[in-house]
């Protein structure tokens, strides 16, 4: 009964063998030889480098085929957090289009262009501006439109706006 036994345990504890057999080594851990020349380091300038990403979600803009969204923070100070700018078109009318982005508060603090991705179906095109900058103070206005790459100034479909606080 024990050799049953012994067997039934080794082989329960095989997978956990091979999955240990299998596992790189742990990176080398500081000693106390390491410990002389210590380093600090700031996170402060990643996150004032990161910028804001925006903890709300604005009200979605939206038309018959077009969809905007973006998320969005009021800071203590005043100002606002536009985070990324999302614009979905459901027509997909070819190559060749961009997204434009323009932001108001309450005169125009902030305009791009970029590129969007045609979905694998060819059903819909997607476009997101990374904008994570503050604008303020008061009400901010986010306005997002497809237009032709060749003719930014002329809105293809939108422009589709929301105002935040």
């Amino acid at each position: 009964m024990k050799r049953v036994r012994y067997l039934a345990a080794a082989a329960g504890l095989a997978p956990m063998a091979l999955a240990a057999a299998m596992t790189p080594a742990a990176p080398r851990t500081a000693s106390t030889a390491d410990a002389g020349h210590a380093k600090t380091v700031s996170l402060n300038p990643v996150i004032a480098m990161a910028g804001c990403g925006g903890r709300y979600l604005a009200d979605e803009a939206v038309n018959s085929s077009s969809n905007e969204q973006f998320y969005y923070t009021p800071e203590t100070n005043g100002l606002t957090c536009i985070g990324t700018v999302q614009y979905l078109e459901m027509e997909v009318i070819g190559t060749g289009y961009d997204l434009r982005t323009r932001i108001w508060a309450p005169n125009l603090q902030y305009s791009h262009l970029n590129t969007g991705t045609i979905s694998p179906l060819h059903v819909d095109i997607s476009f997101a501006d990374a904008v994570r900058s503050y604008f303020g103070a008061g009400n901010v206005e986010v306005c997002t439109a497809m237009v032709k790459a060749t003719n930014p100034a002329k809105p293809v479909t939108g422009p589709l706006c929301d105002t935040v606080p």
